[in-house]
C-alpha cells in the first residue's frame, strides 16, 4: 500500500489538498484563440467522506454529504474544435485539468454534440482526527477521479443554449488510518475505493455579447459502504467571459 500511494501522490501533486471534483461541463468548445474566463461556485460531492466510510471502517454511512466548492475556471481554445482548459479551487488548493473536443457543430446537424476528458487529483493528511483515551486517530490517502462526459447542445433562441450531458466516472483511492498508542506498535487499516460512477447534466447558457452564464444541474450515483447505490443532486452557476 505504500508505494502504490507513494505513486499516487507524485501523480496527484499538481492538485494537491482537493477533496471535491467538478460537476459542471460547457456546452462546446472555443474557437480558435479565444479564452474562457470565469467562477463556479456550486455544491459537489465530498471525497473525504468517501475514503472516511470506505471498507473496512467501523463508522456507518447512510447518505452523502455533499460539500460546496468555488472554482477558478480558464480555458483556451487550441484548434478548431478543440480546447484545453484549468480549474482551480481557491479554498482547498487543488485542481483540474480538462480537454474537449466538439464531434459536431450545432451548425452542421442543428445539434452540437462534445466530448471531453477530465481528471481530479488529491492528497490529504490528518495526523489527527481525534483521541480518545489510550490513542489517536490520523488518516492519509491520495486519489485521481477521471470524468468523461458527453454533451448534446441546441441554441433554444439566439442567446441561449439548452445542453444535457451523460457522463461516466472512474475513482480511485488509496490510503490509511492508523491509530497511534504511546509504547505500543501503531495499528493500522489500509483502504481502498477503484470504483465507477454515471451522472447526467442538465443546463441553459445565457450569452450577452461576451459573458456567458450557466446555471445547471448535475446528478450523480454514488456507492454507499453497505454496496447499495444513491443518486445525488449537485446545483453549480458557471459565470465566464469570453476573450
Amino acid at each position: 500500500m505504500t508505494k502504490r500511494l507513494f505513486l499516487l501522490c507524485a501523480v496527484s501533486a499538481l492538485f494537491v489538498g482537493c477533496v471535491a471534483g467538478s460537476q459542471s461541463v460547457r456546452p462546446e468548445t472555443l474557437m480558435p484563440g479565444q479564452f474562457r474566463i470565469g467562477i463556479v461556485q456550486g455544491v459537489t460531492r465530498n471525497h473525504a467522506d468517501d475514503f472516511a466510510f470506505a471498507e473496512p471502517t467501523g463508522e456507518t454511512k447512510k447518505s452523502p454529504s455533499p460539500v460546496w466548492l468555488t472554482e477558478i475556471a480558464a480555458h483556451y481554445g487550441v484548434a478548431r474544435d478543440f480546447d484545453v482548459g484549468l480549474r482551480l479551487r481557491p479554498f482547498s488548493l487543488g485542481g483540474r485539468v480538462e480537454l474537449m473536443y466538439q464531434v459536431v457543430r450545432e451548425k452542421t446537424l442543428g445539434l452540437g454534440i462534445a466530448v471531453g476528458l477530465g481528471i481530479d487529483g488529491f492528497y490529504r493528511s490528518r495526523d489527527r482526527l481525534g483521541c480518545v483515551a489510550g490513542g489517536c486517530f490520523s488518516r492519509e490517502y491520495a486519489g485521481m477521479v477521471g470524468d468523461v462526459p458527453l454533451i448534446l447542445s441546441r441554441h433554444l433562441w439566439r442567446r441561449g443554449v439548452l445542453f444535457l450531458a451523460g457522463r461516466y466516472n472512474h475513482y480511485l483511492i488509496f490510503g490509511e488510518e492508523r491509530f497511534a498508542t504511546p509504547g505500543l506498535d501503531d495499528q493500522v487499516i489500509d483502504k481502498e475505493i477503484n470504483q465507477w460512477g454515471a451522472g447526467w447534466v442538465v443546463g441553459l447558457q445565457f450569452e450577452l455579447r461576451s459573458v456567458r452564464i450557466a446555471p445547471q444541474l448535475a446528478g450523480g450515483l454514488v456507492r454507499m459502504p453497505s454496496g447499495g447505490l444513491l443518486h445525488a443532486l449537485y446545483p453549480s452557476l458557471d459565470i465566464a467571459i469570453v476573450l
